[in-house]
């Protein structure tokens, strides 16, 4: 038969027991909702990044197939033609695209650089994606950067 004090001190330690198991329950679903919402977070990043360069390989070939030309490009208007609009539309549409020219020692190429930033980050921040391409401008594009007049000419 147990005694009156031991039956106090056995409550008190299943008591005691309880409350330990209680905060190791709630450290590790603090820790669990952390995990979940560090990878939510990597998930819609990655999720970013990947519109970002399908954005920015869609308008290199728009501008290679002659779909749109560089004076589209450098106002954003990278699907203007499909839209039927002036203003972005879709994914055009939470990027900010930057385009800068420069002639390429290849005869007939200009270096055409997009640089797609999240609308929602501030001017300054590092873009999403940077993508670099020699591409054929066309004559009626323009401006094909410092030199690519003279270059034309000594082509043709």
């Amino acid at each position: 038969m147990m005694s009156a004090r031991s039956a106090r001190r056995r409550r008190g330690g299943v008591l005691l027991e309880t409350l330990v198991a209680v905060a190791i329950f709630v450290a590790a679903a603090g820790l669990l909702l952390r995990l979940s919402t560090d990878a939510l977070s990597a998930l819609d990043r990655a999720e970013r990044r990947s519109a970002a360069v399908d954005l920015a390989r869609s308008a290199l070939a728009r501008l290679e197939s002659g779909a749109i030309n560089l004076a589209d490009l450098r106002a954003g208007r990278v699907d203007a033609e499909r839209s039927g609009r002036d203003e972005p539309a879709g994914d055009a549409a939470r990027f900010r695209v930057s385009v800068a020219t420069r002639r390429s020692p290849h005869p007939g190429l200009t270096v055409v650089e997009i640089e797609i930033r999240d609308r929602a980050d501030p001017a300054d921040a590092s873009p999403l994606v940077s993508l670099r391409q020699l591409v054929e401008l066309r004559r009626d594009d323009g401006d094909a950067g410092p030199g690519a007049e003279a270059a034309r000419a000594e082509e043709g």
